[in-house]
């Protein structure tokens, strides 16, 4: 047993030991890092055992450490205990001592499973090896012919060429053998040239291309009678707009007549993974209707010229996936309300409904425009209807309206903007120059109080004379206790009723106060034909002066000698009472005839 090396400096065993964590009850604790190996390799070397385990289960019944050592000196059961040190978790992995016998023994049947273990796995890899070499993928290139140049054959009814400038290129790079039997063609990275059916002339039987990462160029019309007729189309990421582009700087494709001039009659048009700022059909249409139109992945610029693509789909003619997203166009200046408050990264079929809606919901005499999101996935709505004549609000707009335009009109009510749920999530009412005498202040205070955003409201250049001020303060007062929205006036150029001394003070305190909520505070005047303060700013008014109690019709020395007055008078009548009943009656006065000296 002395002769033996002892088993704490096998090279192994040491990366073990850094893996234990702390002592026993015996005073032996494993080290806490790399450089304690040392000192408890010597330790070992001089106890010459070691056992690696968890004995907390042996403790908790009541054993010993030494009843824990012998219940694992049989070899077979090292394995397990190790599996079960491993599941108990670092805090739990423990070294205490045993035999050098049983040591060696562990290691050496760790050797043998480590051993076998290997040779299992470079058989599972050589088998799978074989596996995939004895099974083509579905999907992979096996050509049956070759050709060099930058053409090859996948199939004899199928070629792909790289880098192609023409199709005249693509002829002469085939065999002539093979042209016959050509039906698809796959363009990877084609450059910027000049594209007609007349070129490929050779070969009669293709009805399929397919543009991969490439540039799509312009297709000119054919003057041969003999050109191939194209039915199937395939565009998987390509562009020919290097200007406008995403705000993630991908370039964009631009489908417009003139480039699809060369392609009518087409039944099927694939577009993958592009980003798609114009699309006209109407050229491919020339000739028989477009039976599929197929946009998968990539992005559309949702503007309201792509309507027509929602009624297609209703009749089964296309297919939009839900990963195609909106995008913003970028000429290299972003800004936040094209980044942030935009249809960016949206889908492409969400947005369109809205956009659809808006259309349909429309008032006749007004411009509807969905311009983006918010945060909080509710479209942004501005209905613009300025100078068209209105004497009331809509009752029918679209029901995500945020942002409203009625100023110069002539509306004289807006109790429709209270009531009507469609005004509900407006956060900018534009009302300025037009009739409006009266607000309802109950009605204003219920649709400040139930809504959700913040709001503008502009009355400039209307009729108002008086505000509901009473609930406006109310409103102030409870968005200042909950933290909740403020409205925000512009109250300008009205006949503000300046003389009336009920109104003025109040009117004059809430301008002051909240200030900051009516931004054009310092143009609220008086009107020119105001009997006290004619053309003067509201916030100048001495209010006081006017609107104090004059003074009081009698002072009180006034009522001092009224009262003296009335006495006197009193008395003189008393007396005169007094001197007609003696002198008719000779009856003294009751007082007199009470005095004791008479």
């Amino acid at each position: 047993m002395e002769s033996k090396a002892p088993c704490c400096q096998r090279r192994r065993l040491a990366r073990v030991l850094r893996c234990f964590g702390s002592g026993n009850s015996d005073g032996f604790s494993g080290p806490q890092t790399a450089e304690e190996c040392p000192r408890y390799r010597d330790l070992c070397t001089k106890r010459r055992y070691i056992i690696v385990g968890c004995p907390r289960k042996t403790l908790r019944r009541g054993g010993t450490l030494q009843d824990f050592a012998e219940e694992r000196r049989s070899p077979q059961n090292w394995e397990k205990e190790r599996r079960k040190c491993t599941q108990c978790g670092g805090q739990l992995f423990r070294v205490w001592c045993l035999g050098i016998g049983d040591c060696d023994r562990y290691f050496a049947n760790m050797w043998q499973l480590r051993l076998l273990g290997k040779l299992i796995l470079v058989l599972l890899g050589a088998s799978t090896w074989a596996l995939t070499l004895s099974i083509p993928e579905e999907n992979s290139i096996q050509p049956t012919h070759s050709s060099s140049g930058p053409c090859h054959v996948v199939e004899p009814t199928e070629i792909v060429c790289r880098g192609m400038q023409s199709l005249e290129e693509v002829s002469s790079n085939i065999p002539e053998e093979l042209r016959a039997q050509v039906t698809k063609l796959t363009l990877e990275n084609a450059v910027q040239g000049v594209w007609t059916r007349d070129d490929l002339v050779k070969l009669p039987s293709l009805h399929t291309v397919v543009f991969n990462h490439s540039y799509f160029s312009e297709w000119e019309l054919p003057t041969r009678p003999d050109a191939p007729s194209l039915s199937r189309l395939i565009l998987e990421d390509c562009w020919n707009n290097d200007t406008l582009k995403t705000s993630k700087m991908r370039s964009t494709l631009s489908l417009t007549t003139e480039t699809l001039a060369g392609l009518g009659g087409l039944e099927e048009f694939h577009i993958i993974d592009c980003y798609v700022l114009d699309l006209n059909l109407s050229t491919i249409e020339t000739v028989k209707p477009l039976q599929l139109l197929n946009i998968v992945g990539g992005g559309l610029n949702c503007t309201k010229d792509k309507l027509w693509m929602l009624e297609w789909m209703d009749e089964g003619r296309a297919n939009i996936t839900n990963t195609t997203k909106c995008f913003v166009v970028s000429s290299g200046e972003m800004t936040l309300f094209s980044t942030r408050y935009s249809f960016n990264d949206h889908q492409f079929l969400l947005c369109m409904k809205y956009v659809k809606e808006t259309e349909r919901d429309c008032p006749s005499q007004c411009q509807c425009n969905v311009q983006g999101f918010k945060e909080s996935q509710y479209p942004i709505i501005h209905l613009l209807c300025e100078r068209v004549g209105l004497t009331q609000l809509p009752e029918v707009i679209p029901r995500c309206t945020t942002r409203m335009q009625f100023g110069w009109n002539n509306i004289t009510d807006i109790n429709t903007l209270f009531t009507n749920k469609n005004y509900r999530r407006m956060d900018s009412i534009l009302l300025n120059n037009n009739q409006i005498s009266y607000i309802n202040g109950d009605l204003f205070y219920n649709y400040i109080k139930g809504r959700p955003l913040d709001v503008y409201i502009n009355l400039a250049n209307n009729k108002l004379t008086t505000l509901p001020i009473k609930e406006i303060n109310r409103i102030y007062d409870e968005a200042r206790k909950t933290s909740q929205f403020y409205p925000t006036f512009n109250l300008a150029d009205n006949p503000w009723n300046c003389d009336n001394c009920s109104f003025l003070p109040e009117f004059q305190k809430l301008v002051y106060y909240q200030s900051t909520m009516i931004p054009d505070y310092h143009d609220i005047r008086c009107p020119s034909d105001s009997e006290h303060h004619p053309k003067e700013r509201l916030i100048l008014i001495d209010v006081e002066s006017q609107c104090s109690p004059g003074p009081p019709l009698l002072s009180l020395i006034d009522i001092l000698n009224i009262t003296l007055a009335l006495l006197l008078l009193l008395l003189i009548i008393n007396f005169l009472h007094n001197f007609y009943q003696y002198r008719r009656h000779g009856k003294l006065p009751w007082i007199i005839i009470r005095m004791p000296f008479c």
